[in-house]
């Protein structure tokens, strides 16, 4: 038997018992320090909490009794519909079915010389009352145990979440409370958050890696195109048109329920008693005879009218299409830095509300979508991988080309790498040519100063980030 099914037994109302047990979030530690400068946020996380304390507490009502308490509750419920006189009669046998495990039993045997006497049907009440007072408290008693052990699970997780939260708004950053939410709901260990922190740390020592991000972020607006649209118009006029409730003509009859309009012929049925109720049930269908009336008035029309317009139109800025090359020129600093530079894309892309799709190619393409569901999981997935083996650049611009003709438009395309590979076929280079006069762009960051001119000539824009030992000592001493 569930609590709730048990607590209608005993004619108890829902107490609502948990959503009183954690009645102060701002308790837990950790929510004061991510929520002090962000009022909104705590908002979400309170509003968050209550529907989680609700839905809880609804599942505490599914949750099953004990089978002592359920056996004794249910003899209760049937002994409490007998007559009094039939408790009085059988009050021995009643008490010993009591079960033993009860602690009620010992008061229930003090009740029997007293039912017994001339004016036990008083004490009769009593001892119902008495019977049903324990119940009710054995009940609230496993109800308090299971709302504990759900106020521990409830806030385990938001403390969980909470120290989640603070680690992403730290390194991903996302300016919008509710993604920021959002993302610490992701299942995963606290310590793998280590990624996180890591590439945050590598961005803040390579101001130079972020700066090229800001600048990608940046060139991705688009700029204002003059374009013609149609603009519908909508005014009222006054129009003569024909109306049915207009008395200037009489044009024929209808089926009704107009008395005002009614056929005098219609009236007979009322003048007999015995078949005025045929009139009331053709009255209630509309199946009386009505005059149909026809005239002319003035009415309000609508007119919608289409004309052409020139002005500027900004389109929105669209997704980012991330391409990684972890080929084996690719291995230590480089793929650090690439994994750096699409982890500042990652905040820009958070912060403007933008998908973010990842490759990471050698000779094989591994893909990730970071911000499709607000889920970490992704993102750690994608920092913590590592693909080795030669470069082709053949297959990854096919995945991205076949992404943007699914769903991905107006993308920012971002190839890094060292560009260190063999030409793409002229045929490629046509595809890419196509796909950029629908306003999707192509990005190069290269990351070696030795990368191939050729290859690189297909891109809108082209930023150098050298990772050289020798470049990257340079920018120490700087």
């Amino acid at each position: 038997m569930e609590i709730g099914e048990a607590g209608k037994l005993l004619n108890l109302n829902d107490q609502k018992l948990f959503t009183t047990l954690i009645d102060d979030v701002e308790l837990i530690p950790g929510f004061k320090e991510l929520t002090e400068h962000k009022k909104s946020l705590k908002t979400i996380i309170e509003n968050n909490l209550q529907e989680l304390t609700l839905k809880t507490s609804k599942k505490i009502q599914r949750y099953k009794i004990s089978e002592e308490l359920e056996k004794e509750l249910t003899y209760f419920a049937r002994i409490k519909n007998y007559q009094d006189t039939d408790i009085q009669a059988n009050i021995d046998v009643i008490i010993d079915n009591i079960p033993n495990t009860s602690p009620f039993r010992a008061n229930a045997l003090e009740f029997k010389p007293l039912i017994k006497q001339s004016d036990g049907l008083l004490q009769i009440k009593i001892f119902l009352l008495k019977w049903q007072e324990h119940l009710s408290t054995m009940l609230m008693r496993e109800e308090i145990l299971y709302a504990e052990k759900e106020r521990t699970v409830i806030e385990n997780e938001i403390q969980k979440r909470l120290k989640i939260a603070h680690i992403v708004d730290h390194t991903i950053a996302p300016t919008h409370p509710g993604k920021l939410w959002d993302l610490s709901r992701s299942v995963i260990l606290y310590d793998d958050l280590k990624h996180l922190r890591h590439y945050a740390k590598f961005l803040s020592k390579n101001k130079e890696l972020k700066k090229i991000a800001e600048e990608l972020g940046k060139a991705s607006y688009n700029s204002p195109k003059n374009v013609e649209h149609f603009e519908e118009e909508t005014f009222k006029t006054n129009e003569l048109t024909t109306q049915t409730n207009m008395p200037d003509d009489i044009v024929g009859l209808i089926h009704g329920d107009n008395i005002v309009r009614l056929v005098p012929s219609e009236l007979v049925y009322l003048s007999d008693h015995d078949i005025e109720s045929d009139f009331f049930y053709r009255y209630a269908n509309k199946r009386l005879l009505n005059h149909n009336f026809q005239g002319e008035d003035y009415a309000l029309k609508e007119v919608h009218s289409i004309h052409a317009k020139s002005g500027e139109l900004i389109e929105p800025k669209g997704p980012f299409i991330v391409a990684i090359d972890t080929s084996g020129s690719m291995s230590g600093y480089p793929q650090e830095a690439a994994k750096a530079l699409c982890f500042a894309l990652l905040q820009i892309a958070y912060a403007e509300n933008r998908s973010v799709y990842v490759c990471m190619f050698s000779t094989t393409i591994c893909t990730y979508e970071l911000t499709k569901y607000g889920d970490l999981s992704e993102v750690l997935a994608f920092l913590s991988k590592s693909i080795k083996g030669g470069t082709d650049f053949e297959p990854v611009i096919e995945t991205i080309l076949n992404k943007i003709a699914k769903n991905y438009q107006n993308a920012d395309v971002v190839l890094i790498s060292d560009f260190i590979a063999q030409r793409l076929k002229p045929e490629t280079i046509t595809e890419i040519n196509k796909v950029k006069t629908k306003g999707n762009r192509f990005n190069a960051i290269c990351l070696s100063k030795y990368g191939k001119t050729a290859l690189m000539n297909i891109f809108d824009h082209i930023w150098t980030f050298d990772t050289s030992l020798s470049s990257k000592l340079l920018r120490k001493i700087k």
